[in-house]
């Protein structure tokens, strides 16, 4: 499903170049940022979408996911705190369902903070359940994580998905116009 952006706003494959910005949002956003080299592994890395969002070229946000079989992993998805709340992390979590959806995907599967409100009403936005919980998952804090899924093959799936589309791009349209 195609999302038409303000002209200001970008969602493209992430590079190599774009790795200093990342770095940036990383030392802004957790507690043990990961390094380039981590980056460059998953920009390599044949099964993982590796994909960032510009606002006037600047990078405000990144996902990672891999595609292995008939299941997504959500792997990660970041956007810079100047930036929350404006659309960007649903944008990253949508492109990487609907990649996923029509690379024959039936699964999407997370971890996510116990403690991560914002994400977890989001990915329940999205249909994701809570399946499970990985004790002391997060080695900077001892947090435990959440194991989420979404059925993606569900029949319904694709019309929530339009219409997902739809909010979002009316959202980002009205996001783009001071970014």
């Amino acid at each position: 499903m195609a999302i038409a952006f303000p002209n200001t706003i970008q969602l493209r494959q992430m590079t190599s170049a774009d790795i200093p910005q990342l770095l940036q949002i990383e030392a802004e956003i957790r507690r043990s940022p990961w390094q380039s080299e981590t980056f460059q592994k998953e920009i390599d890395n044949p099964l993982c979408r590796a994909v960032v969002i510009t606002v006037i070229e600047a990078v405000v946000g990144y996902g990672l996911s891999w595609l292995v079989g008939d299941e997504c992993q959500i792997h990660y998805l970041a956007v810079g705190k100047h930036k929350r709340g404006q659309g960007f992390g649903e944008l990253l979590l949508f492109d990487a369902l609907d990649y996923a959806r029509h690379q024959g995907a039936q699964w999407a599967t997370l971890e996510v903070r116990d403690s991560n409100l914002p994400a977890r009403t989001l990915y329940e936005k999205y249909r994701f359940k809570i399946v499970g919980r990985r004790d002391s998952y997060y080695q900077d804090t001892g947090e435990d994580a959440l194991l989420m899924n979404a059925f993606l093959g569900d029949p319904d799936y694709h019309q929530f998905m339009e219409e997902a589309a739809h909010d979002l791009q009316f959202k980002l349209s009205n996001e783009g116009k001071s970014p």
